[in-house]
């Protein structure tokens, strides 16, 4: 009987859920004001909980990735679901901040898979609209943190930020749960081809060599100009992209906008991000995913110089409609540069993860730059002119990717 439905888009739906567990930690902004007031802490200090966290997530990113190349990553993800709800649920019994950092590592641990392994595989199932796929995978997080963001502050103003801690803690390991139950690493594994491959036809012994194109491994990627390339526009994007999802609540309420209302511009960011994966996402593979990178930064620098001029609650919303868009527009360029220069070789799940571990470099130094700044100055002005000039940065580097010479080997076949 004829499969109606291609499996390679119900991948599409687990790497989605997968990469939406990751919102969780975009809600660190949410909880930032009633964790400083309960115990007291400098801005610095509650930043240095996410720095943290991405310090410990390129070390998780690398090893789960690494562990979903040799071992069935089904169970991989299943092992990453309980670490991670358990960490976030602790988080509930907190008293100092040894113990935030201890939790949070643990849930960052169990998260170190909910990003690079769920597209790279997505990478493995589809050649024709490889960029609505990887959109789609990608718009997870900006999905999650749409209704994390809001459901913590509800959870928060209802029963108070450590039992909001615990039930999102479970949320977290059923969304995981659920992704690592429908998820299959390799299209061939169901018998089926990645969408849009043509079939083998033709004659395959007319000549007495034949070009087999070997996969990229790590090593060799890392020493091409195109991977330093792609990992320098990343870091300087992160950097940014981190300092404000940290920051951005804080410094909405600092101009006089409520707490409710500064949560919702920050879910219409997100909400837009969304869209902007998936839509941008797909007019990147049409028209180029370099140059539409190179855009899409370009864009967000003239933004975040606008954000330190906004004093009005309309504007806060158009500047988080326009930046999520191409804020969520970049992610998917960035995977789909690396699909385009690297092909779908079996290690493009250690690729995405030490580019994205080394460029969370940016994310890990971005929201101290930020909460540091603000602690001495008592405003972000100088922050986001930061943020502007890295985003700036990111475009330059952009424009230095060019696609390497892929390895081949002649090989004389057997008669």
């Amino acid at each position: 009987m004829k499969q109606k439905i291609f499996y390679g888009w119900i991948i599409v739906l687990a790497g989605f859920m997968l990469t939406a567990s990751y919102g969780i930690f975009y809600t660190l902004t949410v909880f930032f004001n009633t964790i400083k007031a309960e115990f007291g802490w400098s801005a610095t200090l509650i930043s240095s909980i996410h720095s943290f966290h991405l310090f410990i997530y390129i070390l998780s990113g690398l090893i789960i990735s690494r562990l979903t190349e040799r071992y069935e990553p089904r169970l991989i993800f299943l092992f990453c679901a309980i670490l991670s709800g358990l960490g976030i649920s602790l988080l509930s019994q907190v008293k100092t901040i040894e113990q935030f950092y201890l939790f949070y590592a643990l849930a960052t641990i169990g998260l170190g898979g909910a990003w690079a392994p769920p597209l790279a595989i997505t990478q493995r199932w589809f050649n024709y609209k490889k960029g609505l796929a990887l959109g789609i995978v990608g718009a997870g997080v900006s999905l999650g943190t749409l209704i994390q963001a809001p459901l913590a502050n509800f959870l928060i103003n209802s029963y108070g930020w450590r039992n909001a801690y615990l039930i999102e803690g479970i949320i977290t390991f059923l969304i995981l749960f659920i992704g690592a139950a429908l998820i299959v690493s390799d299209p061939a594994k169901v018998g089926l081809k990645p969408l849009g491959e043509e079939k083998e036809s033709g004659d395959h012994h007319s000549s007495n060599f034949k070009n087999v194109e070997l996969d990229w491994t790590l090593k060799e990627a890392v020493k091409t100009r195109a991977l330093l390339s792609i990992g320098l526009a990343y870091f300087f994007t992160l950097l940014p992209v981190h300092m404000l999802g940290v920051h951005f609540v804080p410094y909405a309420v600092g101009t006089g906008i409520s707490k409710t209302a500064a949560v919702a511009a920050w879910g219409v960011l997100n909400g837009a991000g969304i869209f902007g994966r998936v839509f941008i996402g797909d007019i990147g593979q049409r028209f180029g995913w370099k140059n539409t990178l190179i855009g899409c930064c370009l864009i967000c620098a003239l933004l975040t110089l606008w954000l330190i001029t906004l004093n009005k609650l309309w504007m806060l919303y158009l500047f988080s409609f326009i930046y999520g868009l191409c804020y969520g527009g970049r992610t998917t360029q960035i995977f789909g540069l690396l699909g385009y220069c690297f092909g779908n070789t079996k290690s493009m799940p250690t690729i995405i993860a030490f580019t994205h571990g080394v460029s969370l470099i940016g994310g890990v130094i971005g929201p101290i730059i930020g909460g540091s700044i603000h602690d001495y100055t008592g405003n972000y002005t100088p922050a986001f002119v930061i943020c502007a000039l890295s985003w700036g940065l990111a475009a330059v580097s952009s424009i230095a990717v060019t696609k390497p010479a892929k390895p081949v080997s002649p090989y004389l076949p057997k008669p």
